[in-house]
């Protein structure tokens, strides 16, 4: 069998940054057009999730650097907390606090 010595180190790992998000009526929806604003439930300043192959991994602020925009990681995840985030919806709706619980209704706090 041949060896191709693949370094691992080298695959692709794409990062997302999540920086919130908003519930909207399909009619509201259909009404958007170019230069339409879309408000976010999240508040400007706050940490922004950070996502690897779409796992999330860390929490990051937003900077800009030159005239780009980037993150500066302010935490990278453990374990527990990568559960918590991985169905974001567990712990935030777009911007409101959700309990799951098993067999009930969610409850918004």
């Amino acid at each position: 069998m041949e060896n191709n010595n693949i370094d691992l180190n080298e695959i692709p790992i794409r990062l997302t940054i999540e920086i919130g998000c908003v519930d909207v009526s399909l009619h509201d929806l259909k009404t958007y057009g170019e230069g339409s604003v879309v408000t976010l439930n999240e508040l400007a300043g706050e940490h922004v999730l950070v996502k690897a192959n779409g796992e999330p991994i860390g929490l990051a602020e937003v900077v800009v650097v030159d005239e780009n925009f980037a993150v500066r990681i302010v935490e990278i995840l453990d374990e527990a907390k990568r559960k918590q985030y991985k169905n974001r919806k567990d712990i935030v709706s777009c911007g409101k606090i959700v309990k799951q619980k098993a067999d009930e209704d969610n409850t918004e706090y």
